[in-house]
């Protein structure tokens, strides 16, 4: 073989090694769990966090973002530590009302926390799908709540009941696309707001009310006046109901 031949022949090989590389790199940055399993290496996910803030003159923020990081392969031993912990530490400052509006729960620590509300006198109302409450495998830690005198009401028999809140003391709201339950939280890519606004607040309490106290869900509720332009640290804000 020439020199000029085993030249040509060490350039194709660092052109391939180059191309192969990129896509690893592609690989390893948009198809994680691909990458997982054709390398054998698990990708660590970005930690749960805050990751978004607003700041406001008091050093306490208004809006706060956050993400779960769900890791592959999945293990029930990466179950904790989520996203989950800032929601219960949200409930646990209630004291006068909790109400949640959500489509699936199955959250053990959840579950705790709103008993405990329940126990030291927070009003504490549910508002669920009622397919999902009448489904024994979905409904138990529901019952759960009933149980404890926690009331709860299901309805949307031509639609599901898709909404995912929870209004602290008529002050606060969290919402997002997130159920809160362990699959969501650990194995889904989901996103929660924590909102700290009455006038937002009120705007959910009315949805929630239109379902918990007038059994209207879907297209049956009624139209009530909701301020869909808000303002919040500065910041313009648009807020919007689906039928459902």
């Amino acid at each position: 073989m020439t020199n000029r031949s085993r030249a040509r022949g060490a350039q194709g090989m660092t052109t391939l090694g180059i191309i192969i590389l990129g896509a690893a790199i592609l690989l390893y940055v948009f198809k994680p769990d691909l990458f997982a399993q054709l390398t054998g290496q698990s990708v660590a996910p970005a930690p749960v966090s805050q990751i978004s803030t607003l700041p406001t003159n008091t050093g306490s923020p208004s809006i706060q973002v956050f993400f779960t990081a769900p890791k592959f392969p999945d293990s029930p031993a990466d179950h904790r530590g989520g996203v989950d912990v800032h929601l219960t530490d949200f409930i646990h400052t209630a004291r006068t009302t909790v109400d949640m509006a959500i489509y699936q729960f199955d959250l053990i620590d959840a579950t705790q926390v709103l008993l405990d509300a329940k126990q030291r006198g927070v009003t504490v109302r549910v508002a669920t799908d009622i397919d999902i409450l009448k489904d024994e495998a979905e409904n138990p830690f529901f019952l759960k709540l009933k149980q404890a005198g926690i009331p709860i009401v299901g309805g949307n028999l031509d639609g599901i009941m898709h909404n995912k809140f929870i209004v602290v003391d008529g002050k606060a709201v969290w919402m997002g696309t997130w159920n809160f339950t362990d699959n969501d939280t650990y194995r889904y890519n989901n996103v929660g707001l924590l909102i700290q606004s009455p006038e937002l607040a009120k705007n959910y309490t009315a949805e929630f009310e239109k379902m918990f106290v007038s059994k209207d869900f879907g297209n049956r509720k009624q139209t009530r006046a909701v301020q869909h332009d808000l303002t919040i640290e500065g910041q313009h804000v648009e807020n919007y109901f689906t039928p459902a």
